[in-house]
């Protein structure tokens, strides 16, 4: 991924002006640094031509470029909770060396720094990076990335709850981070949501109807969307490779027709995402959130799960507004932790062998020692 030089054309220089994702103050900067004022009259596409007649400077692709910049969005959430002996000064002392210890450069990533910060009980782990998309034009190729690993404490239980962007390079890169974690505790325990374990159909849909239809105090309304993925298509913008069900299955008191489901599951499709909206149960004029959960698999099919908060609708006059309004970061927070405890406890429960048959298995162990 050899991004040192950079050398648009005009061509480059006219597309990247005239998209409207450079702004009219910042044109007309571009502008007025070579002596030049333009009528207000002049169009955007006659600016941009004129512009990339000229010869263009490193101050010229800088500015271009940082217009073109991707907004940071908001990702799903991964979580895992890590049971372990290291303190938080032993951790921030492990995660300032990571430098050394990961990949740098993979899959159009070139990783620049990482910065470990101590905040009371949490250690805060930067990551600085590139994306490179060499598939856009010039101007939008290189996307800057920031995103943190966080891991907060619990003194009480001596465990660490740890969230990250669930995009494919933090997933790799906490993966490693956990690896780097056991060679330091080798009596660590580390747990997640792997759902690997749901063996069959009706274990799966079991547990994301049990995990959405109430957790805590929140109460689950109706189903807004699920979406299954073709395993043996990678670009999500394939028809082909997204399989929707039909909402209205899903609405209210019909949630438990749940065939089409299974289905898509013995068909070969994986779970990709899963929408819904719940209610606080201790409010009688509770606004309404929208809740969302990915799966991602990687090339090995392990598993990753994944959530975020979509916002929330505003309670008023007898009914909800139609608007979606932003979460706070708090409640985002809690909401996350809230899935992933109700989660963790559904795998045990789902994946562990039933008592009737350990006492089965043990019953026939000593039946044949017996006769032997």
């Amino acid at each position: 991924m050899n991004k040192s030089y950079r050398i648009p054309n005009d061509f480059n220089i006219y597309s990247a002006l005239s998209t409207g994702k450079v702004s009219d103050s910042v044109l007309t900067a571009l502008f007025l640094k070579r002596g030049i004022i333009l009528s207000n009259q002049t169009s955007r596409e006659e600016k941009a031509n004129y512009f990339a007649t000229f010869m263009h400077g490193y101050y010229d692709f800088e500015t271009i470029s940082a217009q073109h910049s991707k907004v940071d969005r908001v990702e799903y959430t991964s979580s895992i909770n890590i049971q372990t002996e290291l303190k938080v000064s032993d951790l921030s002392m492990i995660m300032s060396k990571l430098d050394s210890k990961l990949e740098d450069k993979f899959s159009n990533i070139q990783l620049k720094d990482i910065e470990t910060n101590i905040k009371n009980d949490q250690v805060i782990v930067e990551f600085d990076y590139e994306k490179f998309h060499p598939d856009k034009q010039m101007f939008s190729q290189i996307e800057n990335k920031k995103a943190t690993i966080t891991f907060k404490r619990d003194s009480t239980t001596d465990t660490y709850y740890v969230e990250h962007p669930a995009t494919p390079e933090m997933i790799r890169w906490s993966t490693t981070v956990q690896q780097i974690l056991k060679e330091n505790d080798d009596q660590i325990n580390i747990n997640n949501i792997d759902l690997t374990g749901l063996t069959n159909p009706e274990l799966y849909w079991q547990f994301f109807d049990e995990l959405t239809s109430i957790f805590d105090k929140y109460k689950r309304k109706n189903v807004i969307e699920v979406l299954f993925k073709n395993p043996n298509k990678d670009d999500d913008s394939d028809d082909e490779s997204i399989c929707q069900l039909i909402s209205a299955t899903y609405k209210g008191n019909q949630l438990h027709l749940s065939e089409d489901f299974k289905a898509r599951l013995d068909d070969g499709y994986l779970l990709h995402k899963f929408t819904w909206d719940c209610i606080d149960t201790t409010l009688s004029t509770s606004d309404k959130y929208r809740l969302s959960i990915k799966v991602t698999y990687d090339e090995e099919g392990k598993s990753n799960f994944s959530f975020i908060s979509k916002g929330f609708y505003k309670y008023k006059d007898g009914k909800h507004s139609k608007n979606i309004n932003a979460i706070s970061s708090s409640q985002d927070r809690e909401f996350n932790k809230l899935i992933f405890k109700k989660g963790i406890e559904l795998i045990d429960n789902l994946t562990a062998p039933p008592v009737i048959s350990l006492m089965k298995q043990e019953s026939e162990v000593v039946s044949k020692s017996k006769e032997a």
